[in-house]
């Protein structure tokens, strides 16, 4: 009784098939078009040399790399696919009429469930949801349709762009789309690479896309005994495919160095952004890190001190955006405090502070120029901003009205005194420094946002360099040697400062004042190696320079740098009575917001 009904069921179907039918009438999309609107599930940024730098899954639900070309595949895969799903592929014109009727018996007297879709059948399914095939099969009207759909195709498409298209959208296993994706998962190889044993197995997948290891190395076994000689051997095959399939399919890519700089560029399953970033500069970045802060949470930015590029964009450990969450760095902000000091004449370089402790800590060491002097209470400001000590900037801060100062900070992209701040707001205001007063906006793009803007000082800001950089001022007239210049403030968890090329500033979870600084001196040596610093072009045009001496010898005799105007050789404490003070600006301390610093 059973095969009586699909008797007349199949006569049913021939009979349709020979007379003709209208039932399919929708159009399908030219191969330009179907390739057009491909897109990778994947988003990839770039380095400004086109380096892939990270490569995001956007679309969660698919794995789906770009588009490959017949020219970029393997012969192997080509032979593999037509002997399993359609040997007279290049004969039909896009349906074996002879596999129909082949089947259409199988099925009658075995009553199986072989098919019979060409590529060409199976290509139009993919590009027509209404011919999609559910777990009970297509319907005699779908199976009728997806015949028209493909001679359509044939008409409209040629052999190549069929197969093309197909092997470029179809389910390979999960969520593995296109011969890219599944090559790559599968094997970790590029389509171009797959040799004839794994191009048995990408084939029998076809017919059982989430089928068990075992059943697929069956029915690879039975693509490769097709193929011409050589013919991979069976055993082989089996073992790949019980190693390989097992392991739930991810594709991986070699390259994956900047997750949290394409977290914030990339949105859009397909992209492709060319970034500022530099590849060479994002590995060192992540190698002075590593080596530096050894397993701890860390992160380094690099900027381009004349273009405010950011170049590197590092971190390690933890996932969290490290570079963009806000951090408490206030002790990096002293340079910022003490140039604002020197451009209103507040200060100079040299003006005594008192070092007497207050309720925070000083733990920071003398510069070497003082290792030989006995410490006092009275310590200059270039004492003072190269050693770090907290009590003398926090005198100094509060020689600024407080709304000056906060103007400043926002001119600098910095929150208001005693806020946290980013590590790229940290990195960006010392950029500024590093360029005489110049505030160029820290950008992914390329060349810079060119909205450059003069927010302190040029000759302030020079005074505030060469402080940081523990320039022997004895030696002005030959400071243009100096190759090995830099500029670099550190605490415990922070480090910033600039080389004559580039600005740098790192932070780490756990470490030490010289740990921090270790890591930063690893980047920027590295980086010289990269791009070797012309000697720095220093700003002492419109400066005074003077041979200074102390009242008493808190300090050794030095050069000193001046303001015009601030210039004097004798300095003391404002208690100390001298007629050649008479212009020493006298300290007088207001009350002082200790969390300022």
């Amino acid at each position: 009784m059973r095969t009586s009904v699909k008797v007349i069921r199949y006569a049913l179907f021939l009979l349709i098939l020979s007379i003709g039918s209208h039932a399919y009438a929708a159009g399908l999309p030219s191969f330009e078009k179907v390739q057009a609107q491909y897109r990778s599930s994947y988003a990839t940024l770039l380095d400004r040399n086109g380096e892939a730098l990270q490569t995001l899954q956007l679309d969660p639900d698919s794995q789906r790399l770009p588009w490959v070309t017949l020219q970029d595949l393997s012969p192997a895969m080509q032979n593999a696919l037509l002997v399993s799903e359609d040997r007279r592929f290049y004969q039909h014109e896009g349906v074996d009429w002879r596999a129909i009727a082949g089947a259409a018996w199988e099925n009658l007297l075995h009553n199986t469930h072989r098919g019979a879709s060409t590529l060409t059948m199976q290509l139009a399914g993919l590009l027509d949801p209404s011919l999609t095939r559910y777990a009970g099969g297509r319907t005699y009207i779908q199976k009728w349709q997806q015949i028209r759909a493909a001679r359509q195709l044939e008409r409209h498409w040629s052999k190549s762009q069929i197969l093309e298209a197909y092997l470029n959208l179809v389910d390979f296993r999960s969520n593995l789309y296109g011969i890219n994706a599944a090559a790559s998962a599968i094997f970790n190889k590029t389509p171009a690479a797959i040799n004839p044993a794994e191009a048995s197995i990408l084939a029998a997948l076809l017919r059982g896309p989430n089928a068990k290891a075992a059943i697929v190395a069956e029915r690879a076994c039975g693509v490769a005994a097709l193929l011409h000689s050589p013919r991979p051997d069976c055993a082989d095959i089996t073992a790949l495919s019980l190693h390989q399939l097992p392991i739930h399919p991810k594709v991986k890519f070699a390259v994956a160095v900047a997750p949290e700089a394409a977290l914030q560029l990339l949105h859009t399953p397909g992209q492709r952004i060319i970034s500022s970033l530099d590849m060479r500069i994002q590995n060192v970045s992540l190698s002075g890190l590593q080596k530096s802060a050894m397993a701890t949470t860390a992160a380094a930015i690099v900027l381009d001190n004349n273009t405010g590029e950011i170049l590197a964009y590092a971190n390690i450990g933890n996932p969290a955006n490290t570079v963009i969450d806000p951090h408490a760095g206030n002790s990096l902000l002293q340079p910022f405090v003490y140039e604002l000091a020197i451009e209103q004449k507040l200060l100079t370089a040299a003006t005594l502070l008192d070092n007497a402790p207050l309720p925070v800590a000083d733990t920071a060491p003398y510069p070497d120029y003082m290792a030989n002097s006995p410490v006092h209470d009275w310590v200059s400001v270039r004492t003072a901003l190269h050693a770090g000590l907290n009590a003398p900037a926090l005198r100094a801060s509060g020689l600024l009205l407080p709304g000056d100062y906060n103007k400043r900070l926002h001119l600098l992209g910095l929150h208001s005194a005693g806020k946290p701040d980013t590590l790229l707001a940290i990195a960006n205001a010392y950029q500024a420094l590093a360029a005489y007063g110049a505030y160029h906006p820290a950008s992914f793009h390329v060349g810079g946002l060119n909205k450059t803007q003069h927010v302190m000082s040029a000759k302030a800001a020079a005074i505030i360099d060469n402080i940081l950089s523990a320039q022997d001022l004895n030696t002005l007239q030959n400071e243009t040697g100096a190759t090995d210049y830099y500029a670099v403030v550190a605490n415990d968890q922070y480090a910033a400062g600039f080389t004559a090329n580039y600005t740098i500033a790192l932070w780490i979870s756990q470490g030490s004042a010289a740990d921090t600084m270790d890591a930063w001196k690893q980047i920027s040596s590295a980086l010289s190696d990269i791009h070797p610093a012309l000697p720095p072009v220093r700003l002492t045009a419109g400066l005074i320079a003077r041979n200074i001496s102390f009242i008493p010898p808190v300090e050794p005799p030095r050069d000193e740098l001046f303001l015009p105007g601030t210039e004097q050789t004798v300095f003391s404490p404002p208690s100390i009575p001298n007629s050649e003070l008479s212009s020493q600006p006298y300290v007088s301390y207001p009350s002082i917001d200790y969390q300022g610093l």
